[in-house]
């Protein structure tokens, strides 16, 4: 698997900016910048604790610039050069905008571990006790039960996230705006 800026819009790509479109006088100074600019390539850097993906061209940079390509994924972009920006100017960054929620994690957890019941043979009957603590469910109950229903979507998406549809989530938050044929392909670099 490849891994590219197109594919990782959360890069912030960094480069000279133009003469005439800097001020002087509004210039700043960024160590973690400097730091970087020797040693080009696609890197993290360390800031308020939290790492923030950043790419560099050989050369260094006297006005420090971002580059943000008008594409699907600009407003991610510019979340992300926004957060790396704050980091840099040591004002608190905020909520990651790529982290999963609370609700999410425990989602993927919980279809991950139907799964694993499920290839193990467990009953979906039995999934639902683990993992949803269902009790005493009649058996002509369970057929029409909406647990039923829940466990069946849980180790769907498990299975689902096992066929390849993990590498969305490390495209968190912009899952949605790459095609699933690219993600099952492997290969994330636009054709």
């Amino acid at each position: 698997m490849r891994w590219t800026l197109t594919a990782l819009p959360s890069t912030i790509a960094i480069t000279d900016c133009p003469a005439t479109l800097s001020d002087p006088r509004f210039g700043a100074s960024y160590a973690a910048l400097e730091a970087a600019a020797h040693q080009p390539g696609e890197r993290n850097i360390v800031l308020q604790g939290k790492p923030h993906r950043v790419f560099t061209e050989a050369g260094g940079w006297s006005r420090p610039a971002v580059v943000l390509p008008l594409d699907r994924f600009l407003d991610i972009r510019v979340k992300f050069a926004l957060r790396t920006w704050r980091a840099l100017s040591n004002v608190p960054v905020g909520a990651d905008p790529a982290g999963l929620s609370g609700q999410r994690r425990s989602r993927l957890i919980a279809s991950l571990q139907a799964l694993d019941g499920r290839q193990e043979g467990a009953s979906y009957r039995d999934i639902a006790n683990v993992l949803f603590a269902a009790g005493a469910i009649s058996a002509s109950s369970w057929k029409t039960h909406h647990l039923r229903d829940r466990v069946i979507r849980t180790v769907k998406l498990g299975s689902d996230l096992m066929q390849g549809d993990y590498r969305q989530l490390l495209l968190h938050p912009y899952r949605g705006r790459v095609p699933k044929a690219l993600m099952r392909g492997g290969d994330l670099t636009p054709p």
